[in-house]
């Protein structure tokens, strides 16, 4: 099947912190990557301690994620990169899907993640 999107996902099943306005870290687990956005999975707790406005995470709620450059590796830099949420699915009681989009990446992130999807694509990032 050939890929018809503007900006091709890629899988991308990892470990995340999520960091709040407050500075306090939240962990998530991603489930795919573009070069615009992410979606990741998050718990109830999480999704709570981050809403805004609200009870719960909701459209244009804005935290930053610290995305691997590198698969397993401690020492590696990580990827920090603002993000507005796009959507909140809730999937289970516990379990919700959340669709961020990358808020104004500089040219020096955009660059990174650029690396980081083609890693990806050429399955060097397992």
């Amino acid at each position: 099947m050939t890929e018809r999107r503007l900006y091709p996902r890629h899988s991308l099943s990892c470990a995340l912190r999520v960091i709040d306005h407050l500075g306090t870290p939240h962990d998530a687990t991603s489930c795919d990557v573009s070069i615009v956005g992410l979606s990741l999975y998050m718990g109830r707790a999480d999704v709570v301690d981050l809403a805004q406005g609200g009870s719960i995470l909701t459209p244009g709620d804005a935290f930053e994620v610290d995305l691997p450059t590198a698969p397993t590796d401690p020492g590696s830099d990580l990827l920090r990169l603002g993000c507005r949420v796009r959507h909140v699915r809730r999937l289970s009681l516990e379990r919700y899907l959340i669709g961020v989009l990358f808020a104004d990446p500089s040219d020096t992130e955009l660059a990174k993640l650029e690396a980081l999807l083609k890693r990806i694509s050429e399955g060097r990032f397992v």
